[in-house]
C-alpha cells in the first residue's frame, strides 16, 4: 500500500515562497505547504534492510498520529554506527480546496485550552517572587550566622589575649 506521488515537475520551480515547498505525496497537484519536520532515529530494529517495511511504517505512523497516509513523506533514510537507522519525517497538512487553507486533521484537537488563566500566571509570578524572597533570606541568615560565630571567636580569643598582656605587663 504505497501512498500516491505528486509529481513535482510539472510545477513551476518558483512557485512556492520559501520555506513553503511542494508536498510530494498530496493527491492535489502542485501543493504547496510548509511541512513539519521531524527527526526520528530506530534504535537496533530487527532488520538490516527498510524498504521492504516503509509502507507499513507510514501507515502505522499515520494511523497513530490520525493522518492521512499523504500527509507523511519520508524524506531521508541513513543508517548510523551501532545499527541505528535515522529518519526524516515530514508531515504535511491537508489541503482544503473549497476555501484554500491548509490545515493539519483535527480528529482529537477538540481539548480544552492549555493555556494558563491569567489568575494562574499570577499566582504563578507571586509564589515565585514568595519563594526567591525567602530562599534569599534564609541564605542570608545562614551567612550572618557563619560570620557572627567568627566574630564571636575572635573576640573570645582578642579578650584573652589582652588578659595575658595585661598579666605580663603588670606584675
Amino acid at each position: 500500500m504505497g501512498c500516491s506521488t505528486n509529481t513535482t515537475s510539472v510545477c513551476p520551480a518558483q512557485g512556492c515562497p520559501p520555506p513553503y515547498e511542494y508536498s510530494p505525496t498530496s493527491p492535489v497537484a502542485c501543493f504547496c505547504a510548509l511541512p513539519l519536520f521531524v527527526g526520528y532515529r530506530l534504535k537496533s530494529p530487527g532488520f538490516s534492510d527498510f524498504p521492504p517495511y516503509r509502507d507499513t511504517f507510514q501507515e502505522n505512523v499515520t494511523t497513530h498520529l490520525k493522518l492521512f497516509l499523504y500527509q507523511l513523506h519520508i524524506d531521508s533514510l541513513a543508517w548510523e554506527e551501532g545499527n541505528r537507522l535515522r529518519m526524516v519525517l515530514k508531515f504535511y497538512p491537508v489541503s482544503d480546496d473549497v476555501n484554500s487553507t491548509h490545515f493539519f486533521n483535527d480528529k482529537g484537537a477538540d481539548s480544552p485550552s492549555s493555556g494558563l488563566s491569567k489568575g494562574a500566571l499570577a499566582g504563578l509570578v507571586l509564589g515565585t517572587i514568595v519563594g526567591a524572597v525567602t530562599l534569599s533570606a534564609v541564605v542570608t541568615l545562614l551567612i550572618m550566622r557563619m560570620h557572627v560565630r567568627k566574630y564571636i571567636e575572635l573576640s573570645r580569643r582578642r579578650h584573652c589575649e589582652f588578659l595575658m598582656f595585661m598579666k605580663l605587663v603588670f606584675r
